[in-house]
């Protein structure tokens, strides 16, 4: 089940990744595996890859990366992403001084339902850090608490 799982998130985030920044040429891509910095409990989430951190119980999912694209860029992508799958919070703040958009919405893979929260941060005036959550709706409220401190964590550390 957790290599399932694990096939999922990989198909699902790839489909993502590539329907998002479609057109954008492979130096983009190289970004992707800078090591964010970040606070996170690998006995809870164990690393699977760079920046990447899954748990099989609940099914949970965090995935950060460094992508050369501005802030306006990365947010109207989201906010297009946010419409055609229809979900139901949008949100931007500040952020250690930092600018923070965030959409959220339920998404069902495989009759599982999960939260889906992505986030863009302003990392320079080029770049951003793009971070995706996943976590099963039936989990406690524990676990979502443990992501925004992790989300918190990368917004102050990089």
């Amino acid at each position: 089940m957790k290599k399932a799982f694990l096939v999922f998130v990989v198909l699902f985030l790839s489909s993502s990744i590539h329907s998002q920044h479609s057109g954008i040429g492979d130096d983009h891509f190289k970004q992707v595996e800078r090591e964010i910095k970040i606070d996170i409990d690998e006995t809870i989430f164990p690393k699977v890859n760079t920046n990447t951190y899954m748990s099989g119980k609940p099914k949970s999912l965090f995935l950060s990366a460094l992508v050369e694209n501005s802030y306006m860029n990365g947010k109207s992508k989201m906010l297009k992403f946010f419409y055609d799958k229809k979900f139901d919070k949008k949100e931007e703040k500040m952020i250690a001084s930092k600018k923070v958009f965030s959409i959220e919405g339920t998404i069902n893979k495989d009759g599982i339902d999960f939260v889906n929260k992505n986030y863009c941060i302003q990392y320079n005036e080029k770049s951003t850090i793009m971070i995706t959550t996943l976590l099963e709706v039936e989990a406690d409220a524990e676990y979502k608490g443990m992501l925004e401190k992790i989300v918190q964590s990368v917004v102050e550390k990089n």
